[in-house]
């Protein structure tokens, strides 16, 4: 053959070759950006703050039980223990907007034996809230001046509440994305990369607690038996990746 044919043959290959080798190595760069374009992680943070309730809730009732032939004489029961009720919430501070009353209840009472009197149970709720948790605080304390006027009055326990939940849970909403950052930063350092913009957050469920508590459910929990709670928020981040 031609050693000048030849010549060209083999540039023609090399050239070939080298415009394999440039495509590919364009190719390969083109899809490790493309991949570190798409490299994300995903963490997950939280935040905690520990606040005092502003308001408290006191429930309770109080009922007679009459024959059914004293029916109408329990009504007139009812309505003096109502008022005397209402006498004994303004003594200890409370105003008519502070609480409840409900309309008489009446529901029969079971009979154990055949011979027994038809009876009824008359009662009546009362739900009552406050911001001067101190005021009503000390009402379940003194049951005993409604005892004495012959009220049987029955007291559920006090429901501690923080109303400017939404605040907070706003306010530690950015505490969570940073401590979530800080997390994945953590792992990052290790691959050489950093931690890019957020791609995307969502917020998990609330947690109101007592304090120190880990008692947390996966529906969100709200203690009302505490004064002061920790209201806990999580958020599931999505961060991007960059060398």
């Amino acid at each position: 053959m031609d050693s000048n044919k030849t010549g060209v043959i083999v540039g023609s290959f090399v050239l070939a070759l080298g415009l394999i080798a440039a495509s590919y190595i364009a190719s390969s760069t083109v899809m490790q950006a493309k991949a570190l374009q798409d490299a994300t992680i995903t963490m997950t943070g939280s935040a905690k703050a520990t606040v005092h309730s502003d308001l408290v809730k006191w429930t309770g009732s109080f009922s007679r039980t009459v024959n059914i032939d004293q029916v109408k004489d329990g009504y007139t029961q009812m309505k003096t223990d109502q008022t005397n009720l209402e006498a004994f919430l303004t003594k200890n501070g409370m105003a008519a907007t502070d609480y409840k009353i409900s309309p008489v209840f009446m529901s029969q009472v079971y009979k154990q034996y055949d011979t027994s009197p038809i009876q009824y149970t008359l009662s009546q709720n009362l739900e009552l809230s406050g911001t001067d948790l101190t005021k009503v605080e000390a009402l379940p304390k003194h049951l005993q001046d409604l005892i004495n006027l012959g009220i049987l009055f029955s007291s559920n326990n006090l429901e501690y509440y923080y109303t400017k939940l939404p605040d907070q849970r706003v306010a530690l909403l950015s505490d969570a994305v940073g401590d979530a950052k800080t997390r994945a930063e953590q792992i990052a350092k290790s691959s050489g990369l950093h931690v890019g913009a957020i791609r995307s957050a969502s917020m998990g469920v609330v947690q109101v607690l007592p304090p120190n508590s880990t008692d947390v459910s996966d529906y969100g929990s709200y203690d009302t038996s505490s004064v002061d709670k920790d209201i806990m928020v999580t958020v599931k981040t999505v961060f991007n990746l960059e060398k």
